[in-house]
């Protein structure tokens, strides 16, 4: 089980994730950019001048990162795909910390587009629920 500090840092994560989403970019392809991330894994790894960042910030890096920007990817939302994203950023990292992997190895170990596509089903269960199913029902 997460204490407050990680808690805090999954809510950090999805936070970004949620913004990417309103910014235009097509999830699972940013979703796939975010675990192999610089930025996911000074995260990950507690560096305190990325935690200290804002959301803004953290997302700016990885755009820079990729050189990207939402007018190169051009994605059309729907309007639920915020919330997707934000679910998603806070069980993948519930899970990385939880499980003390990487992000970048979270997509070796687990079928992360179908973790997305099941969002109906998986957000309304509790983190630990939703991470029981996901432990069990979408590994590679």
């Amino acid at each position: 089980m997460l204490g407050f500090e990680e808690k805090a840092l999954c809510r950090k994560v999805a936070g970004v994730l949620e913004l990417s989403a309103q910014r235009g970019y097509e999830p699972a392809a940013f979703m796939q950019l975010w675990l192999n991330s610089k930025t996911a894994d000074n995260l990950f790894c507690w560096n305190f001048n990325d935690i200290a960042q804002s959301k803004q910030y953290l997302l700016h890096s990885v755009e820079l990162e990729y050189n990207i920007s939402p007018e190169n990817d051009g994605y059309l939302q729907n309007r639920e795909m915020p919330q997707v994203m934000y679910w998603g950023g806070y069980i993948f990292m519930y899970i990385s910390l939880d499980e003390n992997r990487k992000p970048c190895n979270m997509q070796k170990k687990y079928d992360i587009n179908r973790i997305l596509g099941c969002y109906d089903t998986l957000h309304s269960l509790s983190t630990k629920v939703a991470v029981d199913n996901i432990r069990t029902q979408f590994v590679y």
